[in-house]
């Protein structure tokens, strides 16, 4: 046997009843093997994959190796993004490089009284990134390590501006491995031009007519303006 490879997540043409383990012999044949064999069993022992009742053989002859056998690599990036700013995109951006799906957690924070409702939150990132579909948005409160294991992931992306970021998203990376040993944290920096970016640095500067170019997506300045102007009537209008 050349590889066995341990399935955690099926294309959509593909329905199984059970756990299994793939097996790919010299011939490159798939076999369907039950999740209690110990070892790679003898292929001959087993009715090939393609042939098996529980699979659509037509579909599944269509479908290439690589995307049959890839396990996807999911990162989770929370935050409140109230509004989301280009700092945050040229992060989630990057992530894409290195990650096949990313999911942002919109944070639930009833301690904070943020703009945007949740809602609204979630609508302006998925406007931003209404073209990638390797791009998720959720909602979420609690702990962010459940959330996290909730939706199949195990690594959690962070931002660091400055050295301030550092020693907060520091403690609660050693806390979040404390809680769930198996969720790893990964940092990355902004592009130089975003390091000093925040959400609410980008509203106060709004509120006090500064210019927002560069800082966040046109139609994200829109969106701000519509807010502004129905809750502060004459606010920089």
């Amino acid at each position: 046997m050349k590889r066995v490879e341990r399935l955690r997540k099926y294309p959509s043409p593909i329905r199984v009843l059970f756990n299994v383990i793939v097996v790919r012999d010299e011939t490159l044949r798939f076999f369907l093997v039950t999740k209690n064999d110990t070892k790679p069993p003898d292929a001959s022992e087993y009715n090939e994959l393609t042939n098996n009742n529980f699979f659509d053989k037509s579909k599944f002859n269509k479908m290439k190796e690589k995307e049959f056998l890839q396990i996807e690599k999911k990162a989770v990036y929370p935050g409140s993004f109230d509004p989301i700013t280009n700092g945050h995109i040229d992060i989630i951006q990057r992530g894409l490089t290195i990650f096949d799906k990313i999911l942002v957690a919109v944070l639930e924070n009833p301690k904070k009284e943020p703009l945007f409702s949740t809602e609204e939150r979630i609508s302006m990132i998925q406007e931003v990134f209404s073209k990638h579909e390797n791009i998720e948005v959720k909602a979420f409160h609690g702990l962010l390590v459940e959330f996290v294991k909730n939706n199949n992931a195990k690594i959690v992306i962070k931002g660091l501006r400055a050295v301030s970021d550092f020693e907060y998203e520091f403690q609660m990376a050693l806390m979040n491995r404390k809680l769930e040993p198996e969720i790893e944290t990964f940092f990355m920096m902004p592009s130089v031009s975003y390091s000093f970016l925040s959400s609410k640095l980008v509203k106060e500067v709004f509120m006090l007519g500064g210019c927002l170019k560069d800082l966040v997506p046109p139609e994200i300045e829109k969106i701000l303006r519509e807010k502004f102007k129905k809750e502060h009537p004459g606010l920089n209008s």
